[in-house]
């Protein structure tokens, strides 16, 4: 029985992706304090799983496809505006925001969640705020640069996807940062 390390996550197409990196080009440029995701690593996590029995796969598939089941229609999404949790003053995550279809993602989120409940999975307690995480912060250093570059990134658009998929990935945490593998897909509607 090996335990992997997982969670559920829609794809980002490669353009969001970019346009991106060219912001946290900006942010590490400014504030080398952060550590900023690597790109292929960018993706809209929906349910982070934590460690799990690889026999739980089969039945993480089927939640996931009854979550799926529940979207009547594509749901577009657009990246836009920066920000930080818990806020600017004292920021640990940084991230890019996303708009548009917001609703009908929460509720594929919540009923996700409900879905991995049945089998054992805690369920989410915080609210459900869709990001894209661009880097981490351990210690909040130099903040007035980090300050200064999210003025110059106020209001910016990264572009618009539509979500595909529901991915579960196993991440492998590594010493260059964590590793991400696709382990099951579920199409969800598309236009």
């Amino acid at each position: 029985m090996a335990e992997l390390r997982l969670f559920i996550a829609v794809p980002v197409p490669g353009p969001v992706k970019q346009a991106l990196a060219d912001a946290q080009q900006m942010i590490g440029r400014a504030n080398p304090h952060v550590r900023l995701t690597a790109l292929p690593g960018i993706h809209l996590t929906l349910k982070f799983l934590g460690d799990a029995d690889e026999r739980k796969i089969p039945d993480i598939r089927r939640a996931m496809e009854a979550a799926a089941a529940t979207v009547a229609a594509p749901i577009h999404l657009a990246v836009r505006e920066v920000g930080a949790f818990p806020d600017l003053r004292a920021p640990r995550v940084l991230w890019a925001g996303l708009e548009a279809d917001v609703k009908p993602l929460g509720i594929l989120m919540r009923k996700l969640d409900k879905e991995l409940s049945a089998l054992g999975f805690a369920p989410e307690k915080r609210g459900f705020h869709p990001h894209l995480t661009l880097g981490r912060m351990k210690q909040p250093k130099m903040l007035g640069a980090l300050h200064k570059v999210y003025e110059q990134l106020a209001g910016r658009d990264f572009g618009e996807f539509t979500a595909e998929a529901l991915v579960l990935y196993r991440s492998e945490l590594r010493p260059e940062g964590a590793v991400y593998t696709s382990i099951e897909r579920v199409v969800l509607p598309v236009d």
